[in-house]
């Protein structure tokens, strides 16, 4: 799994609570690095963040659709604004959720995301 944040403290913070869920972690910092992260390692899911230096989320979302229309991206903001919300509809993410979101919800979505996943016949890790 992609795990694209620019915050240090809640990149390090969702980082080891991802980690024991899904065990190979891959994380950035920007969507820069989560394109070239992506490339590199062709990760099952992205959970991303919005708004980051160098490269937004939805810049990197655009990358990734160009090879992989398919993969399960879970988008998290600070922000709940319809322009956001628009435009990641229009990269076909699975989830839109606020940050300081709970470790439940969190596993919840993950979860729906492992779904889409199996219901494609994609091998899991």
């Amino acid at each position: 799994m992609l795990y694209v944040e620019d915050d240090d403290d809640t990149r390090d913070q969702y980082g080891e609570f991802l980690s024991s869920i899904v065990g190979v972690l891959i994380t950035a910092k920007n969507g820069a690095e989560g394109v070239e992260a992506y490339h590199k390692r062709q990760p099952d899911i992205i959970i991303t963040d919005i708004m980051m230096p160098v490269m937004d989320g939805l810049e990197m979302l655009k990358h990734v659709r160009t090879s992989n229309t398919t993969i399960p991206v879970i988008v998290l903001s600070a922000f709940e604004t319809s322009d956001s919300l628009n435009q990641s509809n229009d990269f076909g993410f699975l989830r839109y959720e606020m940050k300081a979101l709970s470790r439940t919800k969190l596993k919840v979505t993950l979860l729906k995301c492992a779904n889409s996943l199996l219901e494609r016949g994609a091998p899991l890790p």
